[in-house]
């Protein structure tokens, strides 16, 4: 069964985690910012994850329900790991 998901926009999510680092930043130093990890808990799903994930200042995702199904959810980890482990 095809689930269409829409998660926010890609420059929306860039933007956002960029300012979330900014404010780290600026209220726990450097390293904190470094150090912080910024999950994206919007609509995700198999067919958004790859592009969710490859924006550099998102580091995974949270799953709601496409994540209940544990073929999908083995199949969107393994996007996950394409794009922040194997690098």
């Amino acid at each position: 069964m095809l689930h269409l998901a829409l998660a926010a926009p890609r420059p929306h999510i860039h933007k956002v985690a960029k300012l979330i680092r900014k404010i780290v930043d600026e209220l726990y130093g450097e390293k904190s910012s470094d150090n912080v990890r910024i999950i994206y808990g919007g609509t995700v799903s198999l067919e958004n994850t790859n592009g969710i994930v490859e924006i550099e200042e998102i580091d995974g995702v949270l799953l709601g329900r496409f994540g209940s199904d544990p073929k999908r959810l083995a199949e969107i980890v393994e996007v996950v790991n394409k794009n922040k482990l194997d690098k």
